[in-house]
């Protein structure tokens, strides 16, 4: 017969080796996603707790060192070293599938969006279809350039004088910017056509604010700005949570016929920076890192990918993730032949030229906020649009800030690549440095010859 005595130590044996099971189950689910790559190179893993330690202790260093990021961007204690001699060039000896954004159902795409909500895309593979406008039907739509005409009807006044004079001078910034926008767009008619894109309406003002989001441009930032409109309180919130409770706040008028009456009368803006400085935080957040979020496991495939395609076979290299040279190679090699948004939305997730990601050209958008001047472009907007909630906000919310990208670390990348690599990524994105006024000059003056 079971005594009482050996039913507990039954019932604590059975607890023991029950809570065994599951802490070595986490352990394995662990491993699986930290050591993806390095599975699939057949690499050792304590060389990989090796490299991933010392990543722990530079993001640590850089943590401890940081600063407002408002300015700019953030800054970063390390850089990956490249002799300088090497030379990135394709492999031609094998034959690498690089991970498909378009082979797959849009739907079941969708329906695990909705399933997860919050931080759903997290751990999802990419999924883009393009999406050819039905002729018949008023959404999206073409807006001719106005010249800022919505920003120039609202009054740029303040109570304060000193304040007043800021505004005004803001205003002559901004219509500068809108003016080579327009005259940009102008020299390329075959631009503006309809294609869709993501807008955040808010239709509670008047007149109603949409924002074009720009992955790498401040899009967690504004998320905060628009959650603080509608007054969300957001202490506790994830940035993946943040980015979908906005668009739960701000849905888009219900039908096409609404959109297509509400846009040409709404404040339109863009948030842009550099395209050069906004590549390199593509890739420090999404290719030299180990957890890219979201969209994980497209990720890690690409990255992948890139180091079969253009890291020599016997290189010393064995980092896990590609350096930057492999991947601004490859962004050069897989953009080579594109000419439309259809080419671009297709094959590209984060670095989707901003033409082609906010459809620059039949947008008009009235007001244009620079990263490099955010605090006072942003406060600008804040005064004429009247939206008192973000007026005099200085603080910055996303917390990759070590994925980031700021004018110190810029020559430790770029001197990294030939003149030749600069020059044809200068002319992948051309056309976002004609429509925002930016140069190749400095980040030209980098490279090797």
């Amino acid at each position: 017969m079971l005594t009482a005595k050996k039913f507990v130590i039954s019932l604590a044996i059975f607890t023991v080796l029950l809570y065994i099971n599951i802490y070595l189950t986490k352990v394995t689910k662990t491993q699986i996603i930290e050591y993806y790559n390095d599975i699939m190179k057949e690499r050792k893993p304590s060389e990989h707790l090796d490299k991933k330690l010392t990543l722990k202790q530079n993001r640590k260093s850089f943590n401890e060192s940081q600063q407002d990021e408002v300015s700019s961007v953030d800054m970063l204690t390390s850089v990956p070293s490249m002799t300088l001699d090497e030379v990135v060039t394709p492999r031609k000896d094998i034959e690498v599938v690089f991970p498909s954004i378009t082979n797959c159902s849009i739907q079941d795409y969708q329906r695990q969006v909705m399933r997860k909500h919050y931080n759903s895309r997290a751990f999802l593979y990419a999924c883009k279809k393009w999406q050819q406008p039905n002729p018949g039907v008023p959404w999206p739509m073409v807006v001719p350039p106005s010249n800022g005409s919505v920003l120039r009807s609202l009054p740029v006044r303040h109570q304060n004088p000193e304040v007043e004079r800021l505004l005004q001078e803001q205003a002559a910034v901004q219509a500068e910017r809108v003016r080579l926008l327009t005259d940009t767009c102008l020299h390329h008619p075959e631009l503006a056509t309809r294609w869709y894109f993501r807008v955040v309406w808010d239709t509670s003002r008047t007149p109603p604010l949409v924002y074009c989001p720009v992955y790498k441009v401040a899009s967690t930032t504004w998320s905060v700005y628009f959650l603080r409109l509608a007054h969300t309180n957001i202490k506790k919130k994830r940035i993946g949570d943040l980015h979908t409770l906005m668009s739960d706040k701000y849905p888009p008028p219900k039908t096409n016929k609404e959109r297509h009456a509400l846009f040409p009368k709404s404040l339109r803006f863009i948030t842009v920076r550099h395209p050069f400085t906004r590549l390199l935080s593509a890739y420090r957040d999404k290719i030299d890192n180990v957890k890219p979020k979201p969209f994980q496991p497209y990720f890690l495939d690409l990255q992948r990918a890139i180091i079969q395609k253009y890291r020599a076979p016997h290189s010393n290299n064995t980092e896990p993730t590609p350096t930057f040279p492999e991947f601004v190679q490859y962004v050069i090699d897989a953009t080579e032949n594109f000419t439309t948004a259809k080419d671009w939305a297709e094959h590209v997730v984060c670095w989707t030229p901003y033409w082609v990601q906010c459809a620059v050209c039949s947008s008009d958008y009235q007001v244009v906020i620079k990263l490099e001047t955010m605090y006072t472009d942003v406060q600008f907007l804040a005064e004429v649009a009247q939206l008192k909630e973000i007026q005099n906000v200085k603080e910055w919310f996303n917390k990759n800030k070590s994925h980031g990208s700021s004018p110190s670390v810029i020559p430790d990348y770029f001197e990294q690549l030939t003149k030749k690599q600069i020059n044809l990524l200068y002319q992948r994105y051309k056309l976002d440095f004609d429509l925002f006024g930016y140069s190749i000059e400095e980040y030209l003056s980098y490279g090797r010859t």
